[in-house]
């Protein structure tokens, strides 16, 4: 490696010595874990599924909480691998573009823009292009508090965006966390060496005070431990692969999975005061990955590296923001509260030629401002009312300051009249819900937001949903809402200069969930949902937008689809464990014309009614096993049943390539295609992971952890499947984590 442990510490020196003068006594005691289950499911809380208190059976959304105690014994070494081990119907898959791309109910995409990530109720998404790239790439997660994740659409709290869900990151403050807490992480196979630093100090009552940095070097996965595998035969400078066999690093320049921007640090750093009725948090994370490259379209190979389509990627980005809120003692507003932020965020992407020189001319920075006001009145009676109104002033386009050498996207798009120069947008909305208690057993809830925009037209996002307690322990809830999605602000820049309409995504869900605390240990919770989805993706036969990229974001059509969740949460004692069954069926899809080029599912072309890179069925477990004080046992297990969607694409493209009479349309059409009777990549995907804690005194634990531990036996099990080339897939290591954390 380049860095090591030695190295990160010492940078960190400074902080912790810091962090070791202002240190606090520990607490670990959390009440509510002692609360039975039907009085926690009545207590008012702030949720991320609505903008009042509620409790959680008026919670108007599927959501899925994970503690800090979760996330610490999952084992996962990114935010993104513990929302998969947790969250019913989530699915991460690969890409040869940024990292990989998490989903919802079958809502995946290449661009992580069909969820709304938040920290502390802050969106953080890039607006430009990338959407929410940010947070989840880091093994540093001593930060977090909990992570609640909305499944489904929310628009109508959060903003257009939140489509298939929203991540709402939760942080500590001092008063959460006191003292001082280091920790260091060792991965091997998958390889990675993190420290990271939490002090927590608290002053009188209400004041804190929270200090954080996080640091990593992840030199990821090599290819003997995680190998790109090709779903076409091909040859590489004469050397033969046939379906189903690895790519050759030797001549693809297959970079090690999940390893970190142009080999930078990963940092995140947090400082966050609150005194009061006043919170103020400035945050700064900086990562990125490095992307295997995808199947070129040559002429007389299907090499990766015989044209610049196929070449090494590398996309980073930085963010920093600051968070102010405040809830003023004066009368007349002491039921408002009023937030102020400014965001700076960057994502960067680079390009490799076969030679490993770089690519000038894809070297390109997407740098964004926001100026972020929001106010919000609550009105508790026996019913609870709020109204909220929110203001953003967005400078995009604007040279890097974190990344040197890279041309703005502006100067890209400069040929389409602007100066280069960057360029502004305002987007205002006002929005409130009610929640009307008519009794004890039955309550309803409505809710609205309206989006305005400089470039799009009105956005409306209306919800409603009514909640039955059918008895003390029976909770049955009905709920419909429209949630919208603008495309980035890139692409209404080129709708503007090109004189089109602004496209926007639509989604309308109706959704039936029944929850059932079956005693003190156990809670039962179903749910069903029906979706209709006026689809805004990438379309590869539309004429260029921006720069020489072909392709475009456009309205690709509209698909049904139809799903359920069931999950069953027990603790007794120090037995825990969970259990989730999810589906998701795609009902049908009706293209447009113009979508000829889209790559969501292969239906509209006769194949079977199925999503390209989605598994319909998934089975997650996990348990622990608290032996004493001192030891305990994880263990989690999730199963990806089946990927038909992937081989149906792969054969249509194959089918197609076949009846081309074109050289170029046969070769567009080959790059997406699998060999004749190859299914490799439709099988199933099944990661198993195992824990072991001890805590050797009050204050020092130690805890290895095994991942993908299938792998091992049968590393076809361990397949991550792949966006777009659905035939390739990647291997992900079997892999093991040492960690120390130590209290002082």
């Amino acid at each position: 490696m380049k860095k090591t442990t030695c190295l990160i510490i010492l940078i960190s020196s400074p902080f912790l010595g810091l962090s070791l003068a202002w240190s606090a006594p520990s607490e670990s005691i959390d009440d509510l874990l002692n609360i039975p289950l039907e009085e926690l499911r009545n207590i008012r809380v702030k949720s991320s599924t609505s903008a009042l208190k509620i409790t959680q059976k008026e919670e108007p959304s599927a959501v899925t909480i994970i503690t800090r105690e979760m996330l610490s014994n999952s084992g996962a070494r990114q935010l993104e691998e513990a929302l998969e081990i947790f969250v019913p119907n989530f699915q991460i898959s690969s890409h040869n573009v940024g990292q990989d791309k998490g989903g919802i109910r079958g809502m995946t995409t290449d661009r992580d823009n069909k969820m709304l990530t938040l920290v502390n109720g802050k969106v953080m998404n890039h607006v430009m292009s990338i959407g929410g790239f940010t947070e989840k790439i880091f093994p540093m997660l001593d930060d977090i508090k909990q992570v609640e994740v909305v499944r489904g659409s929310g628009a109508a709290v959060w903003g257009p965006g939140a489509i298939a869900g929203v991540i709402n990151i939760i942080t500590f403050d001092g008063a959460d966390a006191p003292g001082t807490k280091a920790t260091v992480k060792v991965g091997t196979l998958e390889e990675f060496q993190s420290f990271e630093i939490r002090s927590g100090h608290t002053f009188g009552q209400n004041e804190s005070l929270l200090l954080y940095i996080g640091l990593a070097d992840y030199d990821g996965a090599n290819t003997n431990h995680s190998p790109l595998i090709s779903g076409q035969n091909v040859n590489f400078e004469n050397i033969q692969v046939e379906a189903g066999g690895e790519v050759n690093p030797a001549y693809n320049k297959i970079p090690n999975y999940n390893a970190a921007f142009d080999d930078q640090l990963l940092i995140k750093a947090n400082i966050r005061y609150r005194n009061n009725n006043f919170d103020s948090w400035i945050r700064f994370t900086q990562g990125g990955v490095q992307s295997a490259p995808r199947r070129g379209k040559e002429e007389d190979s299907n090499n990766w590296n015989n044209d610049t389509a196929g070449s090494h990627r590398e996309n980073g980005y930085a963010q920093l923001t600051w968070f102010n809120e405040y809830k003023p003692e004066v009368a007349f507003l002491e039921n408002t509260t009023f937030s102020l932020s400014y965001d700076r965020s960057e994502f960067v992407k680079t390009q490799q030629d076969v030679d490993g020189s770089s690519i000038t001319n894809t070297n390109n920075a997407f740098g964004e401002e926001e100026l972020f006001f929001k106010s919000i009145t609550t009105f508790e009676t026996d019913h609870s009312y709020v109204l909220g109104f929110d203001y953003s002033y967005n400078r995009l386009g604007l040279t890097s300051k974190f990344f040197d050498g890279q041309r703005t996207s502006d100067e890209i798009d400069a040929s389409d009249g602007d100066s280069g120069n960057g360029w502004t947008t305002i987007n205002y909305a006002l929005f409130g819900e009610s929640l009307f208690r008519f009794n004890p057993l039955s309550s309803l809830l409505l809710g609205a937001r309206f989006d305005f925009h400089s470039d799009t037209d009105l956005l409306f996002s209306p919800r409603i949903a009514f909640i039955q307690n059918v008895t003390p322990i029976d909770t049955l809830k009905l709920m419909f809402n429209i949630s919208h999605r603008r495309a980035s602000e890139s692409n209404l820049r080129q709708s503007v200069n090109r004189n089109k309409e602004a496209e926007n995504e639509q989604i309308e869900t109706t959704e039936i969930m029944y929850s059932r605390v079956i005693n003190s240990e156990i809670l039962f919770e179903a749910n069903i949902f029906y979706n209709e989805v006026e689809l805004l993706s990438w379309n590869n036969a539309a004429p260029p937008q921006s720069g020489n990229a072909p392709g475009a974001i456009q309205n690709i059509g509209t698909y049904t689809n139809i799903g359920g969740e069931l999950n069953i949460n027990y603790k007794k004692d120090n037995d825990y464990w969970s259990i989730s069954q999810a589906y998701t069926k795609l009902l049908d899809f009706n293209m447009t014309a113009e979508g000829v080029g889209q790559d969501f599912s292969a239906y509209p072309y006769g194949e079977g009614k199925y999503v390209t890179a989605w598994s319909d069925w998934q089975t997650k477990f996990t348990y622990r096993k608290v032996l004493n004080d001192s030891i305990s046992f994880d263990t989690s297990l999730r199963v990806f049943w089946s990927f038909q969607g992937a081989q149906d694409w792969a054969n249509y493209n194959n089918e197609q390539a076949m009846l081309a009479q074109d050289l170029e349309s046969q070769l567009n059409y080959a790059k997406l295609s699998a060999a004749d009777d190859y299914d490799g990549m439709s099988g199933t995907s099944a990661y198993w992971n195992i824990g072991y804690n001890q805590l050797f005194t009050k204050d020092l634990l130690f805890r290895i952890d095994l991942q993908n531990v299938l792998g091992w036996f049968n590393q076809d099990l361990n397949k991550r499947n792949t966006l777009k080339r659905t035939a390739d897939y990647r291997i992900l290591a079997p892999a093991l984590t040492f960690t120390i954390a130590y209290d002082f």
